[in-house]
């Protein structure tokens, strides 16, 4: 987990970075942080008796409850490029069913210590 967290920080540092520094040619800079994602691979895995437990109990935990839909990522990213962001630059766009809002993640991962 320290790990995640550290590569998290430094992608959220780096976008900040990087808008500041090229803000006044007119580029914008922001990031997308993804929670779980119903891709196929995830979709495969779900077969699996122990990944169907653990989606099945903590999804309860997650305020939406549900992994998002790659489309839900794809519109999120597209209303960064557009023109209604125009004033969005260093900003990371947290995509997650609300588990950093509900500190979802800190709990659990405290808890397997």
């Amino acid at each position: 987990m320290c790990q995640l967290q550290y590569v998290k920080g430094c992608g959220s540092g780096l976008t900040r970075s990087f808008a500041i520094e090229l803000a006044k040619q007119g580029v914008r800079v922001n990031s997308v942080s993804l929670g779980y994602v119903l891709t196929p691979m995830v979709a495969h895995s779900l077969s699996n008796p122990i990944v169907l437990k653990h989606i099945q109990e903590d999804f309860g935990r997650v305020p939406m409850g549900r992994a998002m839909r790659p489309e839900e990522i794809a519109n999120d990213c597209a209303y960064l490029l557009s023109a209604d962001a125009s004033g969005v630059t260093g900003s990371d766009l947290i995509v997650d069913g609300g588990m950093v809002a509900d500190s979802f993640l800190m709990n659990y991962f405290n808890a397997l210590r």
